[in-house]
């Protein structure tokens, strides 16, 4: 008698009835099965990604230039004149010769105090590329580098420009000149 009873009460429900009878067993499916199989995948990518990542190296190379070679390096130019030109000769004075100045800077490295790595540039990522740059950095007195010279880069046209971004956020030690440095900066795929 009772499967009478279950079998007439199915046929007197309503279509709409059954309708979301078999709805709420099919949400009962996809909450059972489907999400846990959506988060192992999402799971299983975002571990992929992560070890995946790419590898910035630091290499610094060589101390920073001398003083002569600094002066050589960014030449002061003489002001230009502001007033009207005259074409009297003007009398020079004699000026006697500077002297030397203690070679404190020759030897001397900066000091880094912070450098973080620069970003791997999509292109390369995507292209499976690594490569190397190698940068002169012009650091100034406050320890901030104010330019990033490409000296040479491998393969060229691929990091160049992510490598200059990246130093400008170094921060060096304080000094009293400031300073050059020359760094290696190697793009990895691990």
């Amino acid at each position: 008698m009772a499967q009478n009873f279950s079998a007439m009460t199915f046929e007197k429900m309503s279509n709409d009835d059954k309708v979301t009878q078999n709805a709420d067993a099919g949400w009962t499916l996809v909450r059972w099965f489907g999400i846990p199989i959506i988060l192992v995948a999402a799971l299983y990518f975002v571990q992929r990604t992560l070890d995946e990542r790419p590898l910035v190296v630091v290499t610094n190379r060589g101390p920073m230039l001398t003083t002569e070679e600094m002066a050589a390096a960014h030449p002061i130019q003489p002001p230009a004149p502001t007033g009207p030109a005259t074409n009297a000769p003007t009398q020079l004075s004699p000026v006697a010769p500077a002297a030397p100045q203690p070679a404190t800077l020759a030897n001397t490295t900066p000091q880094a105090l912070a450098q973080p790595s620069p970003s791997y540039p999509q292109r390369a990522l995507d292209a499976e590329r690594e490569g190397v740059v190698r940068l002169r950095l012009y650091i100034t007195p406050d320890g901030h580098v104010a330019e990033a010279k490409v000296l040479r880069a491998e393969p060229e046209g691929w990091f160049e420009r992510a490598a200059q971004d990246g130093v400008k956020r170094w921060r060096y030690a304080p000094s009293e000149f400031g300073g050059t440095a020359e760094v290696d900066v190697e793009f990895k795929l691990k």
